[in-house]
């Protein structure tokens, strides 16, 4: 059993364990939760900012179409990195936020998974023929890997076919 004076520190935080798990109540729940959050919004394990470089992209459906709406995410793999995403216009493109609009990523591998959505007349443009397969909307599942080093801007359009 755990003291109530048992301190634990969680993400940067100091987090006050309760005496047995019966004693958590929503509000010490609400504050595990916050300490999850807070931990997604830090640079590093460190607590360090992570420079950003702008980068922007496109999609592309198999016969080369633009996929004119949804979102592009990049998850990061390893230990460095945010996530980051991009909203798809109406010609396929996107530009990479990770705070920012547009301030773009952080260097590192990522895994990309793409989210088709509706704005505005995009879904009249999205022919029913040419839908996005599922594989693309789960980033372990694309086959979409990136490499963002520093000086890249534009990427190679990623072609769902």
């Amino acid at each position: 059993m755990i003291s109530n004076n048992h301190l634990v520190k969680a993400f940067g935080l100091r987090i006050r364990l309760p005496a047995s798990p019966a004693s958590l109540c929503p509000r010490g729940i609400g504050a595990l939760t916050l300490a999850a959050m807070l931990a997604g919004c830090r640079g590093s394990d460190r607590g360090e900012a992570i420079a950003t470089h702008p980068v922007r992209g496109s999609v592309l459906l198999g016969d080369g179409r633009p996929v004119p709406g949804g979102l592009v995410t990049f998850v990061p793999q390893g230990t460095t990195g945010r996530q980051a995403v991009g909203t798809l216009q109406e010609d396929g493109t996107f530009r990479l936020t990770t705070e920012t609009p547009d301030d773009g990523i952080a260097e590192g591998r990522y895994r990309v998974r793409v989210e088709p959505f509706a704005t505005g007349d995009a879904v009249t443009k999205l022919d029913p023929k040419a839908k996005i397969p599922g594989r693309y909307m789960d980033e372990d599942t694309s086959g979409i890997e990136v490499n963002i080093k520093a000086g890249i801007e534009v990427l190679d359009p990623f072609r769902l076919k």
